[in-house]
């Protein structure tokens, strides 16, 4: 069993009644993370840690009350939730592409990978991935040998050497 460090950053409950959390892990664990549990369906368990971490992993602070006040947001019962049928649509979906696609998906959303491609968001990491490997879609990445030996070579590889390098 392998055991990651992380916060729970949102809780929600669907409207089967399951209860879904949103975990954040350390920039630090990122790669681990992205290891065990870069696809869906992924079993897990979760223990919650109570030795004083909670105070450094919370949330700021909410700004000061001199700004204007944001509009309410609509109650989670509100919201239109995905239901059974396009949860298991989204994972195969995800199963369907190959893990050099996945890899540069989930890479792309991450600040770190970001600042490293130079790139100001995760489309503008999508853009670079794809001019850097000179192709039009991410899927090509794991459909066309020479787009993933590029990817490999130009992104994965000194990227996570950077990382290494970073401690992370």
């Amino acid at each position: 069993m392998t055991a990651l460090e992380g916060a729970t950053v949102r809780c929600s409950t669907l409207v089967d009644g399951t209860l879904r959390l949103l975990i954040d892990f350390e920039p630090k664990n990122a790669q681990a993370a992205f290891t065990l549990f870069g696809s869906p369906g992924r079993g897990v368990a979760v223990a919650a840690l109570h030795d004083g971490r909670a105070a450094l992993l919370a949330p700021p602070a909410p700004p000061p009350p001199t700004e204007a006040p944001k509009p309410a947001r609509r109650p989670a019962s509100a919201r239109r939730l995905p239901n059974a049928e396009a949860q298991a649509a989204a994972a195969e979906r995800w199963h369907a592409i190959g893990p050099l696609c996945q890899a540069a998906i989930v890479f792309g959303k991450t600040p770190e990978f970001m600042h490293w491609i130079k790139a100001d968001s995760p489309k503008a990491a999508e853009a670079r991935i794809k001019a850097l490997c000179h192709i039009e879609s991410r899927k090509e990445l794991d459909d066309n040998p020479e787009a993933g030996e590029t990817f490999k070579r130009v992104v994965l590889w000194p990227y996570q050497k950077h990382m290494q390098a970073r401690g992370l």
